[in-house]
């Protein structure tokens, strides 16, 4: 009787974090389409949707900046805190169209992601290199998904 009660323990304990990892994907899955006044500058595209899809234990980020004429950027990252290499595969620098910079194509950016907030907020650090006219730079940036206020 003592082993059962142990065995159902260690099950729970096993589970539970699948449980709630379940709950806050569940939250984040879909797409969203961004509110422009709510949201950081979109600048030239005027909208973006962000579709996030569970992979495992990845998470597919799908950015689609514009309508008909419009820039789509991939990413897989894992929400553990782990940082993970994403290939640059296109030049565009879609958060700030006018500055004359651009992505290095055939490099990497680091990427991780993590829960806060008890899993109602994604938050996703980036570092990368841009091209400028003079030089390359380093890029830091983090972009916070929230649900609520």
């Amino acid at each position: 009787m003592k082993s059962n009660r142990i065995i159902f323990i260690v099950l729970i304990l096993l589970l539970l974090p699948v449980l709630l990892l379940s709950e806050t994907w569940g939250d984040f899955a879909g797409k969203w389409v961004m509110i422009p006044d709510k949201s950081s500058e979109i600048s030239l595209y005027r909208n973006l949707t962000v579709d996030f899809q569970k992979r495992g234990d990845q998470l597919l980020i799908l950015e689609k900046w514009g309508g008909r004429r419009s820039f789509t950027d991939t990413i897989v990252i894992k929400t553990n805190g782990e940082e993970v290499e994403v290939p640059i595969t296109n030049r565009v620098f879609p958060t700030n169209v006018f500055m004359g910079l651009s992505m290095p194509v055939g490099s990497f950016r680091l990427v991780k992601g993590q829960w806060e907030n008890g899993g109602k907020t994604l938050k996703i650090e980036m570092k990368y290199h841009v091209r400028g006219s003079q030089c390359m730079s380093p890029v830091n940036s983090v972009h916070s998904f929230r649900i609520g206020n």
